[in-house]
Order: structure tokens, then sequence, then C-alpha cells
């Protein structure tokens, strides 16, 4: 998402990571679908906002499990900070697969938006 960012603003590469580091993975959905939204043709907003909250969702239902719980032989336990629950999540190597499959797809399909700048 960061390389989509910096082709969509045309950033040099020595300001590609003065641009891109700030931004945690949910704000650089925000600003890089926003950004793509300025570039797109009638009908292709809601393709756009569509992508980008799949991959909130997978933020939410996989990778801040993975980066953020506490790893056990059960798989993550991972506290909702709603709920203030704990839960064990992944606890199949499956599970982390079948949620591999899905960043992969969604990296698939944020090239396959055609959205292009100026």
């Amino acid at each position: 998402m960061k390389a989509r960012l910096a082709g969509a603003l045309d950033l040099e590469s020595e300001l590609f990571d003065i641009i891109t580091a700030p931004y945690d993975f949910a704000t650089l959905c925000t600003v890089l679908c926003e950004t793509l939204k300025v570039g797109a043709k009638p009908g292709q907003e809601t393709a756009i906002d569509k992508h980008f909250k799949k991959c909130r969702g997978l933020n939410g239902d996989a990778r801040v499990i993975i980066a953020h719980g506490s790893w056990t032989i059960d798989g993550a336990r991972h506290v909702n900070r709603q709920k203030l629950k704990a839960d064990i999540h992944f606890k199949k190597p499956e599970d982390i697969r079948q949620a591999t499959i899905k960043a992969k797809q969604l990296r698939n399909d944020l090239a396959a938006l055609g959205v292009t700048h100026r």
C-alpha cells in the first residue's frame, strides 16, 4: 500500500520514507483510499471504499491479533479493547494461512483497481 501511495503521489524515492513511515495501517488505508478516489472515474469510488473496508476488516480480524496477541500453545490470546475480554484466535496454523490468502487477494485487488493519477 505504501508503494501504491507513492506511485499515486509520484513521490521521489528520497521522500518515500518521510511521507509513508508515519502512517499506521489504519491511517494508511484512509490516506490511500482518499488519494485514489481523487483520480477515480465515475463508479470507481464505491469499489475503492469497499476494498479498504475489507482491508480494515482484515486488520482487526488478523493483523492486530497476530502482531499484538500473546502467543501460547493454544493460539493468540488477544484482548478486545472495546469489550476488555480475551479470546484465543488462530488455534490452527490453517487459520493464519487463510488470513494470509485474504491479505494476498486484497493486495492483488488493490493493483486491479486501475485508478491512475495525473
